[in-house]
C-alpha cells in the first residue's frame, strides 16, 4: 500500500508542476493533454484496486507519463537536430532515423501490451477458479495482448489527430508519415513485451489442462 501511495504522490507531484509549466507558456495542446491524464490516471487506479497490478507496472507507467511531459514542454537548444518545433519530443536520437517521439511510443505500447496481458489472465483466473500466477502464456492469449496494445497505441494517434482539428496553430503532433512511425514503434514496442512475457511464462499450464494431461 505504502508503494502505491508512493507512485500516486510522485505522479500528482510533477502533474501539477506540468500544468503550471503549461499554462505558463501557453501550450494549449499540452493543456489538453494534461486534461485527459487525471481519467487515464483513474483508470490505472481502478484497475489496480480490481486486479492488483505489479508495483513495477505502476512506476513503468508513472514514468511513461513523467517522460510524456518532459518531451511536450522541454525546449532544446537550437543546435539539437529536431523535426519542427525545438521541443525534447522532436528531438532525433539517430538523425533522420529514430526519434524520442517514437522511442516514447514503443515505450509506451510496450506496458499498453503489458497492463493488457495483467487484464486477461485475472479475467481467465477469474473462470478456471485459479490463482493469477498460474496462467500459461499461450500464444492465443499473446496476440489478444498484443492487438489490443496495439488498439491502445491507435487510440492515442486518434486522440492526437483531435488535437489538431481543436487546438488553433502547430500542435507539434506532425503528418501521415509520423503517425506512421508512430505505430511501427508502438507494434515494435508491443511485440518486445509479448516475447519478454512468452519467456518468462511459456512453460505454465492452466489446471483444466493439467487434469487432462494426468
Amino acid at each position: 500500500m505504502k508503494q502505491t501511495w508512493a507512485v500516486a504522490l510522485f505522479t500528482g507531484l510533477y502533474l501539477i508542476s506540468a500544468l503550471a509549466y503549461a499554462m505558463a507558456t501557453e501550450s494549449y495542446e499540452f493543456i489538453l493533454y494534461l486534461a485527459l491524464t487525471p481519467f487515464l490516471v483513474w483508470g490505472i487506479a481502478f484497475l489496480h484496486r480490481k486486479i492488483k497490478l505489479p508495483i513495477s507496472l505502476l512506476w513503468a507507467l508513472s514514468i511513461l507519463i513523467l517522460v510524456h511531459c518532459l518531451g511536450g514542454l522541454t525546449q532544446v537548444p537550437e543546435s539539437w537536430p529536431t523535426e519542427g518545433k525545438k521541443l525534447l519530443y522532436n528531438v532525433w536520437i539517430i538523425p533522420d532515423k529514430l526519434k524520442y517521439d517514437q522511442v516514447i511510443h514503443a515505450y509506451g505500447n510496450a506496458l499498453a501490451t503489458w497492463l493488457c496481458w495483467n487484464f486477461l489472465r485475472y479475467s481467465i483466473a477469474i473462470v478456471v477458479k485459479t490463482d493469477i500466477n498460474d496462467i500459461p502464456a499461450r500464444p492465443i492469449f499473446l496476440m489478444v495482448c498484443f492487438l489490443a496494445g496495439v488498439g491502445i497505441g491507435a487510440l492515442n494517434e486518434t486522440l492526437e489527430f483531435g488535437a489538431t482539428q481543436t487546438v488553433p496553430g502547430d500542435t507539434n503532433v506532425g503528418g501521415y508519415v509520423n503517425t506512421g512511425w508512430d505505430m511501427v514503434a508502438n507494434i515494435v514496442g508491443g511485440a518486445i513485451t509479448v516475447f519478454c512475457i512468452w519467456l518468462k511464462r511459456r512453460d505454465g499450464r492452466l489446471p483444466a489442462l493439467r487434469k487432462k494431461a494426468a
